[in-house]
């Protein structure tokens, strides 16, 4: 007897697996069909189009996010229409205080600290550090 693999008909080239028959066996034949393998198989236009489309959706997610991270958050789109941003190197001594005091100008100085501490992540500054100015 003798098992012949065959793989299911399809549009595509097929192969064939034959084994030959064993002495014993009486020389019969066994046909077995055998599925494509999936590496082959060629995905359809609509698989490219859902890829494609799940890819344009992060892509678009992605650029949201990093604009964010960036800046282009609430703050900046607050103060649009202010001046443009200044930055300050912070000197061995100085505090928000002492800054916001050279710098508030027509500003009340409580209100220009504030805005120093949201814009720079907190009230601490050290020497040499660069400060974000409103």
């Amino acid at each position: 007897m003798s098992v012949v693999l065959a793989p299911l008909p399809s549009r595509q080239a097929t192969r064939t697996h034959t084994t030959p028959a064993r002495p014993s066996s009486g020389g019969g034949r066994t046909v077995v069909r055998l599925p494509r393998a999936a590496a082959t198989a060629v995905p359809g236009p609509s698989v490219y189009r859902r890829r494609r489309a799940v890819l344009a959706v992060f892509v678009a997610a992605m650029v949201g996010v990093i604009g964010l991270a960036v800046g282009g958050g609430e703050a900046s789109r607050s103060t649009a229409g202010a001046s443009p941003m200044r930055s300050y190197l912070v000197q061995p001594g100085d505090t928000l205080w002492a800054i916001a005091a050279q710098h508030a100008g027509s500003m009340p100085m409580v209100d220009y600290v504030d805005v120093l501490v949201e814009l720079n992540g907190g009230a601490q500054v050290r020497a040499g550090e660069w400060i974000v100015l409103p």
